[in-house]
């Protein structure tokens, strides 16, 4: 079943382009329909519960949040099964941020330093990495799990992020220096499965 997957790299440009475009136009769907939902406002608008608190009645809008629904439960475990079943280069070619990340480039803004051999980052990326997932997780414990609009803003700001690290840096620093794929130099990636 797998053999006749073919791999990542003998798939044309032409064609992977496009794939990167649709999965980023609907990141960018569902990022604003995280900041806006009109549905949700139109649902709000017709029934507004009442909750008793002392003598008090507390109006609570209904809280059905579809984006976070589609975040959490579509587009994470879809990621994990397509770096799963195609493996991490497949889904180096085709990740959103990093396709947002090459806005900067495309627009000729490249601060120019360079990440030397012997820096710091290099010889901590990992502890880094482990870093920026261990406040992440928190976040999403906390706030970002079950609010739409800071998740909305938390991948805004990531987006953000991503595109400052290939400003500052250039090439592919934030996925070899701060993504939590964990990613390596490019020589160890695994294989995907479909060599099998």
């Amino acid at each position: 079943m797998f053999a006749q997957i073919p791999e990542t790299a003998q798939i044309p440009e032409s064609q992977a382009r496009p794939v990167r475009w649709t999965i980023v136009i609907a990141w960018l769907l569902m990022i604003a329909s995280l900041l806006y939902n009109p549905a949700l406002l139109q649902w709000a608008s017709h029934s507004l519960a009442c909750v008793p608190f002392h003598d008090r009645c507390l109006v609570e809008p209904p809280s059905y949040n579809a984006g976070l629904r589609i975040f959490w439960g579509l587009v994470i475990p879809i990621a994990i099964a397509f770096v799963f079943i195609f493996g991490h280069v497949a889904w180096r070619r085709l990740c959103p941020l990093y396709f947002l990340s090459q806005i900067p480039r495309a627009l000729g803004l490249n601060r120019g330093w360079v990440i030397g051999e012997t820096s710091w980052l290099r010889r901590n990326h990992l502890y880094v990495q482990f870093g920026l997932l261990f406040a992440g997780l928190c976040a999403r414990i906390l706030v970002i799990n079950a609010d739409r609009v800071f998740l909305g803003l938390f991948i805004l700001l990531t987006i953000g992020a991503v595109m400052m690290t290939v400003y500052l840096f250039g090439g592919r620093s934030w996925c070899h220096y701060f993504c939590q794929n964990f990613s390596d130099p490019p020589d160890v990636y695994p294989h995907d499965f479909s060599g099998i």
